[in-house]
């Protein structure tokens, strides 16, 4: 009982970092989702939806630019982590793409991490990228 109690509070603890965190500089994220389902024919129709805002943060992952080359030359795609709370609704798959928009830049969600702490989720970071 003890342990449990103990455990809250830290979860707690954790939460309310991330919501601080979030505070220090948010941004209001709504996030655009396609999504590709089956249809009765047996091929995939596109679904798009803007889910609810929420608060979140845009951080820079790297101080250093990642090059991307392709056959038109040499492109400069920025990495960024998105930091949002437990509960946002953020997603990466080959079945659905999130994306959104921050200072008039559209952001592509190529990766999300559940922070959790014994199974319990206290934020979300999403790897993003800025689509060109």
């Amino acid at each position: 009982m003890y342990w449990v109690v103990k455990a809250m509070d830290a979860i707690d603890a954790m939460i309310a970092a991330t919501n601080n965190l979030i505070a220090e500089n948010p941004s209001k994220i709504s996030i655009h989702r396609t999504e590709y389902i089956e249809d009765e024919n047996g091929g995939r129709k596109k679904v798009e939806i803007t889910l609810p805002p929420f608060s979140g943060r845009l951080v820079p992952s790297a101080a250093k630019p990642q090059m991307v080359r392709d056959e038109a030359g040499g492109l400069v795609r920025a990495s960024w982590t998105l930091i949002a709370p437990p509960e946002a609704d953020i997603r990466v798959g080959s079945d659905v793409e999130d994306t959104f928009i921050v200072n008039g830049q559209t952001f592509k969600v190529v990766g999300v991490i559940y922070r959790k702490w014994h199974d319990q989720a206290y934020a979300i970071h999403a790897e993003a990228e800025v689509m060109l």
